[in-house]
């Protein structure tokens, strides 16, 4: 007889093999861990702690949302990156060019610019018009934002409910100057409603998804074929249809953290959330299955607002979704996925009761947990909720209504002053005007003053980014077809941002050199900005770039010149002493990489004897003294990184500075699947396997 037997994995355990290097892999997906701050201006450096980033810069794509970053340095488990003019409001994304695969930060990323607190109306320049001219009634729906040539300027896709076209703005500004003189025609051979644009099959180049304006229920896909700056160019549309759904807003996002991100959908046709697998390789974007997996949402009767993101730091990313009806809630579908298999777990509802139309979520009292944001069409206001999630459990207070102009629709979270805060701006379309509200919110308190800023037409849609390249964020919207006063707009409109940036320089000092290290003080950074330095001490002035290297001692600040002189802000003062001396190498050295819960020693290897005194600092807010500094026991991921050494000499000043890399022996996440039924007969037997096999490790199971 043959006996029946339950397959059930107790355990899987995995020994890493690093010997004395680690072992680099481009089949594993970029992980990250962590990241050094959340919010930055441009061109300021952001560290990105992980593993598998490998040691090839070419290799990899490191994207803000809208805009491609700078790699300045990587290692396997860390990443030096410049922040982009171009970044928007979303999770840092890195990008293995060789395998097509992603790993994305749990916190989305912030543009600021060092502004000083507090928004003005008389600083939002324009309003600017694209494509120039008499306008026409195309039916300009929604819009996108992203690079789609590499030139580092942010574009605008554009969906239209009146053609058979989408259209692209390639960007041509400069500092000071919103420049978008061609359109692109995309023949689709239909309607769109809705737009997004993002890297769906790894090769570093966002692509185009959009949904059909009508009753066939057909989603465009478009591959990135651009070859360079100034050649933007999109494969024919690929067609994914959703028989009774009638598609509507779309969101990329890998909800089951294999590298690959996933298309989500809502239905205006029914009480779904469609999500479809993404099954890209580089060289075609594909998804499964068709049909797509339908996440059914009780008590409701259709699906429109969308947002996903991780609402409980798990890193995994929840679906929040409402539906457009007289009496709508909020609905929070919770990720249970393991790597390679979506699951969807409880749907939590948040009370609302009025209509909703399109839902933003981010961290708006900087307790680095995002909050949902909402508007609520018939109220004139923005709903809030604050998120109290503790450990894995999703919890939301309700949060203040604020009231906007009549009728609002659009919304979308950036930094407009600068002061490292998002602030939210919505669209109207039924009045001439955009709903500004500046962020004052303090951790567990939600709090925006409110303004209007008049438009030229009635508008829909909202993106904030930069797109003069001046490293401060605009406001894009779409401009639309009034059509009850028969008033044509189609416009891709933007609002340049004018507000003066504040220069802060750092290291904030005081600091004592020693004339043989060389010291160089940074400035906030801005395209179209002049900065002169002065050394009050005695009294001298001279003209450079954000980057300054005092030769001699004194109190030194910068002032920073731009918008046609009407900003001229200084920054700090910071306190120079440069005194003489010099110092040898100390080579700092570690025992990494360290085992999770081992011990990490670090050591000068150099002693260079009397007079010389070492000052250690590193991440986790590491400092120690001498030597042999205090080891960090009980080793963890938040303490790998870079480690400096700064050397004293008798004197006080520092002589030389040096650093040590300590990296982890790390186990990636993975599972363990099989295919058919949990049961086997003996004699037959079930192969099992472990999703993803990552290079560099062994396996033994018990």
């Amino acid at each position: 007889m043959n006996k029946l037997l339950s397959i059930v994995t107790k355990r899987l355990f995995l020994l890493a093999i690093w010997g004395l290097s680690f072992c680099t892999t481009f089949g594993q997906k970029p992980e990250i861990k962590s990241i050094d701050k959340v919010n930055g201006s441009m061109d300021e450096v952001v560290t990105l702690t992980g593993s598998f980033f490998g040691a090839d810069p070419t290799r990899l794509a490191i994207t803000f949302g809208a805009s491609r970053g700078a790699i300045l340095s990587v290692t396997d488990q860390l990443l030096a990156v410049k922040i982009p003019f171009g970044t928007t409001y979303q999770d840092i994304g890195v990008t293995n060019l060789t395998t097509g695969l992603t790993g994305y930060t749990q916190q989305q990323f912030l543009l600021n610019f060092k502004g000083t607190p507090g928004f003005a109306l008389a600083n939002l320049q324009g309003q600017f018009d694209f494509p120039a001219g008499v306008p026409t009634k195309e039916g300009l729906y929604d819009l996108c934002m992203c690079d789609f040539d590499g030139d580092k300027k942010v574009d605008i896709a554009t969906a239209n409910d009146n053609t058979a076209f989408l259209n692209i703005f390639p960007n041509n500004s400069t500092p000071g100057v919103v420049s978008f003189p061609t359109k692109i025609a995309l023949n689709i051979a239909s309607r769109s409603l809705h737009i997004k644009c993002g890297d769906l099959n790894g090769d570093g180049k966002p692509d185009l998804i959009a949904t059909e304006s009508g009753t066939t229920d057909k989603i465009f896909v478009m591959k990135n074929n651009s070859s360079g700056p100034g050649n933007i160019a999109f494969s024919a549309p690929s067609i994914i249809t959703l028989a009774g759904k009638r598609p509507k807003r779309i969101e990329i996002a890998d909800l089951d953290l294999d590298g690959k991100p996933e298309l989500v959908i809502t239905a205006q046709g029914s009480n779904t959330v469609a999500v479809l697998v993404n099954q890209s390789t580089l060289a075609s974007i594909s998804f499964s299955p068709i049909p797509p997996i339908l996440i059914t949402i009780p008590g409701a009767a259709s699906t429109e607002g969308l947002a996903v993101e991780d609402l409980n730091g798990d890193g995994l990313p929840e679906i929040i979704t409402s539906q457009f009806q007289t009496n709508s809630d909020i609905y929070v579908i919770e990720n249970k996925s393991s790597p390679g298999a979506y699951s969807a777990g409880s749907i939590r509802t948040l009370s609302v009761g009025v209509p909703i139309k399109n839902i933003r979520v981010g961290d708006l009292d900087g307790d680095r947990k995002p909050d949902i944001a909402f508007t609520k069409l018939t109220s004139s206001q923005v709903g809030l909720f604050l998120n109290q999630s503790a450990g894995s459990t999703i919890a939301f207070a309700v949060g203040p209504s604020i009231a906007t102009d009549a009728t609002p629709w659009g919304i979308d979270f950036g930094d407009l002053d600068g002061d490292g805060k998002p602030d939210i701006v919505i669209a109207s379309i039924t009045k001439k005007s955009l709903t500004i509200l500046n962020n004052k919110s303090t951790a567990g308190n939600l709090s925006f003053d409110a303004y209007i800023k008049p438009t030229t037409f009635i508008n829909r849609h909202i993106n904030i980014c930069d797109v003069d390249t001046d490293g401060k964020p605009d406001i894009a919207f779409t401009s639309i077809d009034d059509n009850n006063l028969n008033v044509p707009a189609s416009k891709a409109s933007i609002f340049r941002n004018s507000t003066c940036m504040v220069p802060e320089v750092t290291p904030p000092g005081p600091l004592n050199v020693c004339s043989g290290l060389g010291l160089t003080l940074l400035a906030t950074n801005g395209r179209g900005v002049t900065y002169d330095w002065t050394n009050v001490t005695t009294g001298t002035t001279v003209a450079g770039t954000n980057e300054f290297t005092p030769a001699i001692s004194g109190d030194y600040y910068v002032t920073a010149t731009s918008e046609g002189g009407a900003c001229k802000e200084i920054s700090n003062t910071v306190k120079v002493t440069i005194s003489p001396g010099v110092a040898l190498d100390p080579l700092p050295v570690n025992n990494g990489p360290v085992c999770i819960g081992q011990t990490l020693n670090l050591q000068v290897s150099n002693d260079l004897g009397a007079g010389f005194t070492y000052e250690w600092s590193g991440p986790d807010n590491y400092t120690g003294t001498g030597l042999n500094p205090t080891p960090v026991s009980n080793f963890q991921l938040v303490n790998t990184g870079i480690y400096v050494v700064n050397v004293k000499a008798a004197s006080g000043c520092v002589a030389r500075r040096d650093t040590t890399l300590v990296e982890a022996v790390d186990l990636p996440d993975f599972k363990v699947s099989f295919t058919g039924s949990a049961f086997v007969c003996l004699p037959d037997f079930k192969t099992l396997s472990v999703f993803p096999s990552v290079a560099g490790f062994t396996y033994q199971w018990f």
